[in-house]
């Protein structure tokens, strides 16, 4: 149930009011099913609580599409550059993590959209330099998800870009230190906007305490290859972890096993296991 301050900004304060953690499923998959694809994305969304990172890139007649390579590849069962009518890019399958032939097409933006319009879940959008801001933020509109989505900008300048291109999204921007912060909000983006990616490679619970006094959610990335947080977790079979990392300010882990990041968070009772934050929910 909605309530009047529904919001994705009250959405996340809830999470981290209630000492809860979220997983972003990197890529919108479990790890193992296709990544970029419909199919995982609801799967996953269905056994975590909500929350996925998507790649959007644009074909070569302005379809916005969900895809991560440059090229065709290693996702999907064609080659080559990326950058092709959106009457190819349909025709082909997408290949699971390890390379095999799924049934699942590649996915247009609108088609995820659609989806996202009535299920309570959170889209992080990872804008590839094809997918140009003012067509994102159309179809968004369009669809009318605009305060349902979170931007990645990898720069200061992206992000004050993003700020302005996309004035309802919650914007994931770097912070390394609080200059960093000071330097976004200098810029007009206000806290209740953003929230910190803090990288993938040493916690810093220092930070992440003075981020939580000054309101800002913290995200830290378990992702990557093979010294990944994630593969080194997979590894020792140790997924305490990710409570450790949880219980040291992390509001939002970003993760390529949410699954298993998820269910031991639950077990915990790290997760919104009960839903109780998603009344808050746009």
């Amino acid at each position: 149930m909605r309530t009047d301050q529904a919001s994705l900004s009250a959405y996340f304060d809830c999470i981290d009011e209630e000492g809860l953690t979220l997983v972003a499923a990197h890529r919108g998959t479990d790890g193992r099913a296709a990544e970029n694809a419909l199919s995982s994305i609801r799967s996953v969304t269905a056994r975590t609580a909500g929350l996925v990172e998507v790649d959007v890139a644009a074909s070569a007649d302005g379809v916005l599409f969900l895809h991560h390579d440059d090229t065709l590849d290693r996702s999907t069962t064609g080659t080559g550059p990326a950058d092709i009518p959106w009457s190819e890019l349909r025709e082909l399958s997408l290949r699971d993590a390890a390379g095999r032939v799924t049934a699942e097409p590649v996915t247009s933006l609108a088609a995820l959209l659609d989806w996202v319009r009535d299920e309570p879940v959170i889209v992080e959008l990872d804008l590839k330099p094809s997918a140009r801001y003012a067509d994102v933020a159309a179809l968004l509109e369009e669809k009318g998800v605009e305060d349902k989505v979170v931007i990645i900008a990898y720069t200061q300048a992206q992000a004050r870009a993003i700020a302005d291109a996309f004035p309802e999204a919650v914007i994931s921007a770097g912070v390394d230190a609080l200059s960093d912060l000071d330097a976004l909000m200098a810029a007009g983006i206000p806290a209740s906007r953003l929230l910190a990616w803090t990288g993938t490679e040493t916690p810093d619970p220092d930070l992440y305490e003075a981020l939580d006094a000054r309101g800002i959610e913290v995200i830290f990335g378990t992702l990557g290859g093979r010294e990944s947080w994630d593969a080194r977790i997979a590894r020792s079979g140790s997924e305490e972890a990710y409570v450790r990392l949880a219980e040291q300010g992390v509001d939002i882990l970003a993760t390529d096993r949410p699954l298993e990041a998820h269910r031991i968070l639950a077990e915990t009772g790290r997760a919104d296991a009960a839903r109780t934050c998603r009344a808050f929910l746009p």
